[in-house]
């Protein structure tokens, strides 16, 4: 359980920091593939 937390806790500080470096160069359409690549995992 914990190895799972730890994980889904490293991968949405990297979403995060995904969103932070989409929403500086204003590219929504990058920021929409982001998105759609999340909900498919």
């Amino acid at each position: 359980i914990y190895s799972v937390l730890a994980r889904r806790f490293i991968f949405l500080k990297y979403l995060c920091f995904c969103i932070d470096s989409q929403v500086r160069s204003q590219d929504s359409r990058s920021y929409e593939e982001l998105f759609r690549s999340l909900s498919m995992t």
